[in-house]
């Protein structure tokens, strides 16, 4: 039920995320810094970047505690 529930969530804030994007009159420098800060799409950029630092963090420490064994 715990995933079910996380991958709704991730699967909604993926479509917030994504929802639009620039038109053609914009240039690539300023889609991407829009779809990566902009102030709409920040909370699911910051997830995803404190979600993947958690994810290293967790697996460095088992990775850590397998060697000194």
């Amino acid at each position: 039920m715990r995933q079910t529930i996380v991958t709704l969530l991730m699967l909604g804030l993926a479509n917030i995320a994504s929802g639009h994007t620039l038109d053609s009159e914009h240039s690539l420098v300023e889609t991407l810094w829009h779809q990566i800060l902009g102030v709409h799409h920040l909370p699911y950029t910051l997830g995803l970047v404190i979600g993947g630092v958690v994810l290293l963090a967790i697996f460095g420490r088992r990775i850590v505690m397998r060697k000194s064994r």
